[in-house]
């Protein structure tokens, strides 16, 4: 094979690698966030009691999750979920503790950056705290609280249920609607 033939052999594969279609981005998801949220972990621990033992309901397949998370030092955190075999993961619970609230800042920061890099629309809430919403995942945080300890702890609750944050956390924030299913007839 010739020079001229091999280098137009390369330059035919380099285009055509290149027209390949490129890959959508998944959306973000509850779970999702809960395994970038402890640290890349896939392995939650799953119990059919909540954390102190009480009775998840009547829903079948109702569980209590805990990722395990990364600790350094006097800053920690911990993420917890719930699911049942009808809805799925609905609800994700993030608490942080920081030494400062500059930390908190940054920490807040850079959430609202990888939230709207996923296409999620941020909006700030009149008493404080964040929300980002999607059709698909409601996120929102709460106003850092000092703890007694010391250190200030962040929360975010998450869902893939629009309705399940409700607006008393943000009652300024605008609705968010799901997408309705084409397949679902209502006649």
């Amino acid at each position: 094979m010739s020079l001229t033939h091999r280098t137009l052999m390369l330059l035919l594969v380099s285009a055509l690698l290149a027209c390949e279609p490129k890959q959508e981005a998944t959306p973000l998801t509850a779970v999702g966030l809960a395994a970038a949220l402890s640290g890349g972990r896939t392995d939650p621990v799953c119990r059919n009691r909540g954390p102190r033992g009480e009775y998840l309901g009547p829903v079948p397949g109702a569980e209590h999750c805990q990722w395990p998370t990364v600790t350094r030092g006097a800053e920690f955190s911990t993420v917890t979920a719930t699911r049942d075999s009808i809805l799925g993961w609905t609800s994700l619970t993030y608490e942080r503790v920081f030494s400062d609230t500059a930390r908190v800042r940054v920490a807040l920061d850079s959430l609202d950056d990888a939230f709207t890099a996923q296409g999620l629309v941020a909006h700030r809430c009149v008493g404080g705290g964040l929300r980002w919403y999607s059709p698909s995942l409601v996120v929102q945080t709460m106003p850092a609280m000092p703890r007694p300890a010391g250190g200030h702890v962040m929360m975010l609750y998450a869902s893939g249920l629009p309705a399940a944050i409700p607006s008393l956390f943000c009652p300024d924030a605008p609705p968010v609607t799901t997408p309705r299913d084409p397949s679902a007839r209502t006649s």
